[in-house]
């Protein structure tokens, strides 16, 4: 249960209030964004992404690509609508 409270910590120092009630693929934003990066970090271990870079899986040739392409604009999304509503 620490780990939710260290990634509510991190989301507040981040977007300046607390956004506990947004969720991200279902989950609690600090547990869909520790999953995202743990992703994130597994596809960027890959061969394929050392040997041809990001612009490779940004074309979404593979289903994983485009899957988490998806989640990068989803997370976007979130980003800048909390930063609008904050500003």
């Amino acid at each position: 249960m620490s780990w939710r409270v260290a990634g509510d910590i991190i989301i507040k120092c981040f977007f300046g209030c607390y956004i506990t009630e947004t969720k991200l693929f279902g989950e609690p934003i600090a547990v869909g964004l520790s999953r995202f990066v743990s992703e994130n970090s597994t596809q960027n271990a890959t061969i394929w992404y050392m040997l041809s870079g990001a612009k490779f899986f940004d074309l979404g040739l593979r289903k994983s690509d485009r899957e988490l392409n998806r989640k990068i604009a989803i997370i976007r999304s979130i980003g800048c609508n909390t930063v609008n509503t904050l500003v």
